[in-house]
C-alpha cells in the first residue's frame, strides 16, 4: 500500500499520525491534570474551608461558654444586658458558620454530622433560653443548677459534634490529598508509557516509510553502479510502484533500454568499420603491389628505350657513313636492315610493355574507385557513429548525475567518428591525387603508343627504302636521307617515350606513396575501430 502512495501522501500520513499521537497525549495529560486540579480545589475550597469554619465555631463556642458562665454569675442589670448581647453575638456567629458548613458540604457523609451539630446546638439554645427566663425571673439557684447540669451537658455535646466534624474533615482532606497524589503518580506513569509508545510508534512508522523509500533507491544506485561497470543487462527492480520512486525506476529502465539499443547498433557499426578497414588495408596492399609492378615495368621499358636510342644512334651513324661513302652503301644498307629489324622487335617489345603499363593503370584506376566506394561507406559509418554519439550524449544528459560516465563514452565515440571522417577525407585526397596521376600516365602512354605507331610506320618506310637500296643503288642518297629523317623521328619518339616513362615513374612513385598512406589510414581506422570496440565491449548487453 505504501509503495503506491505519493511521497507527499506518505509524509502527510507519517506526520499526521505523529501529530494525532501528540494531541492524544496532550488531551490525556490535560484531562488528568484537570481531575487532579478538581481534587485540589475540593481540598482547598471544601475541606480547608470546613476546617476554617470549624475553628471559627470552636472559637465562638469557647467565647460563648465563657459569656454564658459570666451571664449566669452577673448580678447587675447593665452587666447582664452586656453579657446577653455578647452571648447573642456568639450564637449568631455559630449559627452563621453552621449554615456556611451546610452550604459548602453537599455530600451525604458530611450533611448528617452537620445536621447533628445543628440539632445539638438547637437543644442547647432551648436550654439557654430557659436559663435566660430564669435569669429574668431572678431564680438564681435554679439558673445555676440548670447551667451546671443540662446546660453544660448540652454544650459538651455541641463541642463533641464540632470535634467530630473537624476530625472527619481532616480525614477526608488527607484522603483527598492522597488520592490527588495517586492520580498524579498514575497520570505521570501513564503519560511516560504513552510517550514511550508514541515515540516507538513514530520511530517504527518512520523506519517503515524510510525503508519503503531507501530500499528501492539503494537498489537503483546498485543498478547504476552495475551500468557504470558495463553491465547493461536487466536487473530485478520493483517497477510496479506508483510513487515518484516507481516513476524514477521506469525512467531508468527506459533509459537503459534505449542505451542498450544504441550500444548494440554501435557494436554493429564497429564490426562493419573493422571489416571496411581490413578491406581497405587489403586493397592498399594490392595497390602497393601494383605500383611496384608498374615501377618495375617502367624500369624495364626505360632500359629498352635506351637500347632503342643506342640503335637509332647507330643507324644515324651508318646513315652518315652512307652519305660519306656510296661505295659502302650496299653493306651499310644490309646492316641498316638488320638494325631496323632489331629496332622493330624492340619497338614491339616497347609496345607490349606500354600495353602492360596501360592495363596496370586501368587496374589501378578500378582499385582506386573501389577504395573511393569503401571510403564513402566508412564516411557514412563515421557520420552514423557521430549521430549515435550525439544521441547517447543527449540520453546521458537526461540521466543527470548518474549519466556522466555515459557522456564520456559518447564523447569518445564522437571523437573516434571525427577521426574516421578526417581519415576518409585524407583518403579521398590521396585517391584524387592517384586518379590525377593515373590519368596523366594513361595520357602519356596513349601518346607514346601513337608515337610508337608512327615509329613503326617509319620503320616500315625505312625497310622499304633499304630494300630499294638493295635493288637500286641510284636511290641510296634519297633513302639515306629518309633513314636519317626516320631516325630523327625515332629520336623524337624516344624522347617522348622517355618523358612518358618519367611521368609513369612519377605516377608509380605517387601511387606507391598513396598506397602506403592509404595503408596507414586503414591502420588508423582499424585502431580507432578497435578502441571503439574495446569501449563497447565493456558493456554487457
Amino acid at each position: 500500500m505504501l509503495k503506491n502512495m505519493k511521497m507527499r501522501a506518505k509524509l502527510i500520513l507519517g506526520f499526521g499520525l505523529v501529530i494525532i499521537v501528540m494531541i492524544s497525549l496532550a488531551w490525556y495529560s490535560f484531562t488528568e491534570q484537570a481531575a487532579i486540579n478538581r481534587h485540589l480545589d475540593d481540598i482547598i475550597n471544601t475541606h480547608f474551608a470546613t476546617l476554617t469554619l470549624v475553628d471559627e465555631i470552636n472559637i465562638a463556642r469557647v467565647q460563648l461558654s465563657q459569656n454564658v458562665s459570666d451571664f449566669v454569675a452577673a448580678s447587675t442589670a447593665s452587666e447582664i444586658e452586656k453579657l446577653y448581647q455578647s452571648v447573642q453575638n456568639d450564637i449568631q456567629t455559630i449559627q452563621t458558620n453552621i449554615t456556611k458548613l451546610q452550604t459548602i458540604n453537599t455530600e451525604t457523609e458530611t450533611l448528617k454530622p452537620l445536621a447533628d451539630l445543628n440539632a445539638s446546638f438547637a437543644r442547647w439554645l432551648i436550654i439557654y433560653n430557659e436559663e435566660v427566663g430564669l435569669k429574668n425571673a431572678k431564680k438564681q439557684k435554679e439558673l445555676v443548677q440548670s447551667f451546671n447540669t443540662k446546660g453544660k451537658e448540652a454544650f459538651a455535646l455541641v463541642a463533641e459534634k464540632v470535634a467530630n466534624i473537624a476530625e472527619s474533615t481532616k480525614k477526608r482532606a488527607a484522603d483527598a490529598y492522597q488520592n490527588a497524589l495517586a492520580m498524579q503518580k498514575s497520570a505521570t506513569t501513564i503519560t511516560i508509557i504513552l510517550n514511550i509508545l508514541g515515540i516507538a510508534f513514530a520511530v517504527l512508522f518512520a523506519f517503515v516509510i524510510g525503508e519503503n523509500i531507501v530500499r528501492p533507491i539503494k537498489q537503483l544506485v546498485a543498478n547504476l553502479e552495475e551500468v557504470a561497470n558495463g553491465n547493461l543487462q536487466k536487473h530485478g527492480i520493483d517497477d510496479k510502484r506508483k510513487d515518484e520512486i516507481g516513476m524514477l525506476i521506469k525512467a531508468f529502465e527506459s533509459f537503459l533500454d534505449r542505451f542498450r539499443e544504441q550500444i548494440s547498433e554501435m557494436n554493429k557499426m564497429v564490426l562493419h568499420l573493422a571489416a571496411s578497414a581490413n578491406e581497405m588495408s587489403a586493397t592498399s596492399a594490392q595497390l602497393g603491389s601494383s605500383a611496384s609492378e608498374t615501377a618495375a615495368s617502367v624500369m624495364e621499358t626505360a632500359t629498352t628505350t635506351e637500347e632503342i636510342r643506342q640503335v637509332a644512334q647507330t643507324t644515324k651513324d651508318l646513315a652518315g657513313t652512307v652519305t660519306a661513302s656510296s661505295d659502302q652503301s650496299y653493306a651499310l644498307s644490309k646492316e641498316s636492315m638488320t638494325a631496323i629489324l632489331q629496332m622493330g622487335e624492340n619497338v614491339q617489345k616497347i609496345k607490349n610493355q606500354m600495353d602492360n603499363i596501360s592495363q596496370s593503370l586501368l587496374n589501378l584506376s578500378e582499385q582506386s574507385q573501389m577504395i573511393a566506394e569503401i571510403t564513402a561507406a566508412v564516411d557514412e559509418i563515421a557520420e552514423q557513429s557521430n549521430l549515435l554519439a550525439v544521441n547517447a550524449a543527449i540520453e546521458a544528459a537526461k540521466a543527470g548525475e548518474q549519466g556522466k560516465g555515459f557522456a564520456v563514452v559518447a564523447q569518445e565515440v564522437k571523437s573516434l567518428a571525427d577521426q574516421s571522417k578526417q581519415s576518409t577525407r585524407q583518403v579521398r585526397k590521396i585517391l584524387a591525387d592517384i586518379q590525377k596521376a593515373t590519368s596523366g600516365a594513361l595520357m602519356a602512354v596513349e601518346q607514346g603508343n601513337k608515337e610508337m605507331q608512327q615509329g613503326a610506320e617509319k620503320m616500315n618506310q625505312v625497310d622499304a627504302a633499304m630494300r630499294a637500296i638493295a635493288d637500286s643503288l641510284s636511290k641510296s642518297v634519297q633513302l639515306v636521307q629518309q633513314i636519317a629523317y626516320a631516325v630523327e623521328q625515332q629520336f623524337t619518339g624516344i624522347d617522348q617515350i622517355n618523358s612518358a616513362m618519367n611521368n609513369v615513374k612519377t605516377a608509380s612513385a605517387q601511387n606507391a606513396d598513396a598506397a602506403r598512406n592509404l595503408e596507414q589510414v586503414a591502420a588508423s581506422i582499424s585502431d580507432s575501430g578497435n578502441k571503439l570496440k574495446s569501449f563497447i565491449e565493456v558493456y554487457k548487453l
